[in-house]
């Protein structure tokens, strides 16, 4: 979560060039898909919580909000998102 969620996702915090590429590789390493992709997922998620637009919607239940939208990755209305 220190990579893809808090600093890609919400840039909530500053990290050096060494350290992106650490948090970026752990990322990988967790078949988390790209930055780019899970970013936009993430951001979609806060944007449109538990309606049909949210990627890991609640309402469709445990194993879909865990894992089943990375396996089975949802339409995610286009949007810009920042990873530089």
């Amino acid at each position: 979560t220190a990579g893809y969620h808090r600093y890609w996702a919400h840039r909530s915090y500053r990290a050096s060039p060494v350290l992106q590429w650490f948090l970026a590789m752990a990322g990988a390493g967790a078949a988390q898909g790209s930055i780019k992709w899970w970013s936009r997922a993430h951001r979609a998620h806060h944007r449109y919580t538990d309606t049909k637009l949210d990627p890991y919607n609640a309402t469709e239940g445990f194993w879909h909000t865990h894992i089943g939208w990375i396996i089975f990755k949802p339409h995610i209305k286009q949007g810009k998102v920042d990873i530089s």
